[in-house]
């Protein structure tokens, strides 16, 4: 029966060079529920299907399930291909006298074999998370799309990245503390040099504890312009910076979460967004409440939570981990927008991208079944309207050596 169906689909969804689509008989399946129904698109986003016209180039889903590219909130792809591999990880800063200031985006790379294996399973976008160098403030956060070409999706940064609990105290001496007060007094001199340009021009200014490139960044901050991405995950860290962010008047965004669920009435009570991974249970102190349900307890609280594995590397598992979490409790409706809608949100390119609404960009994922089940996988991808090669070096490989019998050396296949 499958191989019927794929015979099907393959027949149906041959590349198509009209500037309007129409996918007929599929699962349309939002953050609102699933309903059977067509969508189409014109020129990369996406239009009334009803109106569409009658030139439109059919593409016959034939049952299979339609949903918005998945966003990974939390990655490192195109920048890092391996972490343990010095020049192949453009995240991380050793020793260089940049923090908040800091764009990995510079050395985003689209063509990352890592995009690839990420995107033939349905992530069609992720940030450009920095890791930690010197100072807590790991640096700028910026979103691009993974078309293969340079695609960033908007040219503002979508967050400033800082990492609080044991990560971050251990960059400010060793406190947690610390990396509080950290935060406070580069606020602080954010907003004062923000005043005052006009006399660090002239060299008229009390010293500052920051770089110009990193008071920059800082000030996006505190003005309101972008959030703060906290990586914390012990309850007292995250109520700390709930109460201090609070104070400060700015925008925040936890990342990590893992004891989360502990404080999610005042999580809620902040609109603040949790960015998590289910699986988090790491073996130090910070994580001793770490729980399956941690996502489920959110989103009964009113939390809007994304889903994550931290992990480049790992991003083609983020459907699998919204399944998980809905096996423990979290609505099947919520871990679709926490793959799509709420991470575009919180990433600023829910305007973009990340839904199916008429207008947005036509990023858009046919499977072959539910998209939470680990057996599942995209039979057709678009992104931008464009038709997307379902490939990747693994892959490739696979292929290759997959005839064990063959006569044929191996370097020649």
């Amino acid at each position: 029966m499958k191989l019927l169906y794929l015979a099907a689909i393959a027949v149906t969804c041959a590349p198509v060079l009209a500037d309007c689509v129409r996918i007929d008989n599929a699962r349309i399946e939002t953050p609102n529920g699933v309903e059977e129904g067509s969508l189409a698109f014109a020129d990369g986003l996406i239009i009334d299907a009803e109106a569409a016209g009658r030139d439109c180039n059919v593409i016959d889903a034939n049952g299979g399930v339609l949903t918005a590219g998945l966003i990974d909130a939390a990655s490192t792809a195109g920048i890092v291909e391996v972490p343990s591999v010095e020049g192949t990880n453009d995240a991380r800063l050793d020793g260089y006298e940049l923090g908040a200031g800091f764009d990995p985006a510079y050395a985003f790379n689209p063509a990352s074999e890592v995009i690839r294996v990420a995107r033939v399973d349905g992530v069609l976008a992720g940030s450009v998370l920095p890791s930690a160098g010197p100072d807590a403030f790991a640096g700028l956060v910026r979103v691009f799309s993974y078309s293969g070409t340079f695609d960033p999706l908007t040219n503002e940064p979508a967050g400033l990245l800082a990492r609080f609990g044991s990560a971050g105290a251990a960059i400010t001496g060793g406190s947690r503390a610390a990396t509080i007060q950290h935060l406070m007094n580069a606020i602080s001199e954010a907003r004062h040099y923000d005043r005052n340009r006009r006399q660090y021009e002239r060299g008229s200014h009390p010293p500052y504890s920051f770089s110009r490139t990193d008071l920059e960044a800082i000030v996006k901050v505190a003005n309101g312009d972008v959030p703060l991405f906290a990586f914390a995950n012990r309850a007292a860290d995250i109520e700390m910076l709930l109460t201090i962010t609070g104070n400060l008047d700015i925008d925040l965004t936890i990342f990590g979460g893992a004891d989360a669920w502990k404080v999610a009435s005042k999580l809620a009570e902040r609109d603040v967004a949790v960015v998590m991974n289910p699986l988090t249970n790491d073996a130090e102190f910070e994580y001793l409440g770490a729980r399956l349900d941690n996502a489920a307890l959110l989103n009964d609280a009113g939390v809007e939570i994304a889903i994550s594995p931290f992990s480049a590397s790992d991003s083609r598992k983020i459907r699998q981990l919204a399944g998980i979490a809905v096996a423990n409790g979290l609505p099947r409706e919520a871990a679709i927008a926490a793959l799509t809608t709420t991470p575009a949100n919180i990433l600023s390119v829910d305007s973009i991208t990340g839904s199916l609404e008429v207008g947005q960009r036509a990023d858009l994922v046919l499977w072959n079944g539910d998209p939470l089940e680990l057996a599942t996988y995209p039979v057709e991808i678009f992104i931008g309207g464009e038709s997307i090669d379902l490939t990747s070096r693994q892959i490739r490989l696979a292929e290759r050596y997959r005839d064990l019998d063959s006569t044929t050396p191996l370097h020649l296949r």
